[in-house]
């Protein structure tokens, strides 16, 4: 058995060299990229995960009256100071901030990316340009 993912992608990789040395180093590369992405975006989701909880204990000794110190807090809690201090200093989150800028609706968005895979099966996914067009159409 393999110990991780990524071993079990390196062994198909060198398998796949061996038959198709350009096509099938570049779809290996594609499917490693995409799992470092999904693990970063996972790993943003824990870290300000941790600093809301921090975010809220800081709230908490604040009520006391006492001076909270964000290192002391961050480090208890496992967060990046960073994001706890932006979250004291008011600054909105990649999420939120996002979420301000999204034009299609969850469920239209939901639909649009459904239409997307279901054209990419058939063998002809729509080009960038085009389903530019297909979410124009929709609002």
């Amino acid at each position: 058995m393999c110990g991780s993912i990524m071993e079990l992608i390196d062994r198909a990789d060198r398998d796949i060299q061996g038959r198709f040395p350009l096509a099938g180093h570049l779809c290996i590369t594609m499917a490693k990229r995409n799992i470092t992405k999904a693990a970063a975006g996972k790993l943003r989701q824990e870290r300000h995960a941790k600093a809301k909880l921090a975010y809220a204990e800081y709230l908490r000794v604040l009520e006391t009256g006492a001076k909270p110190k964000v290192k002391t807090i961050a480090d208890a809690f496992g967060a990046p100071r960073t994001n706890l201090r932006n979250m004291i200093n008011g600054v909105e989150s990649k999420e939120e901030s996002a979420a301000k800028r999204q034009i299609l609706y969850e469920q239209e968005e939901h639909a649009m990316v459904q239409y997307l895979i279901e054209t990419a099966k058939w063998g002809f996914p729509d080009t960038p340009r085009r389903a530019v067009q297909c979410a124009n159409q929709i609002l």
